[in-house]
């Protein structure tokens, strides 16, 4: 199971904004609810602030959740080249 930690970390990684992504659009396309269909209200209603506010908000929940499972991969496998070569490198 060592040897596969990494490996699951990088796909969380990957899943985690990806996920995200798959929502926000199943929003967009058919939902009354979300941010999704959020965006599509500002937009229909020519709210350009408001549609650039939404998809600033959108990329900041992206970028916490990927935070969030860096940081787990850091905690999980400080051992691993891909967590102490970050360490090194902003050192």
């Amino acid at each position: 199971m060592r040897n596969l930690q990494p490996y699951l970390f990088a796909g969380m990684e990957v899943a985690i904004v990806l996920g995200t992504i798959g929502a926000i659009v199943g929003e967009y396309l058919g939902g009354s609810v979300g941010l999704g269909a959020m965006v599509v209200r500002a937009m229909n209603s020519l709210d350009a602030a408001g549609t650039f506010a939404i998809i600033l908000l959108l990329a900041l929940i992206g970028l916490v959740l990927y935070l969030i499972v860096n940081e787990a991969k850091r905690f999980v496998i400080p051992w691993h080249e891909s967590v102490y070569g970050l360490r090194t490198a902003t050192a």
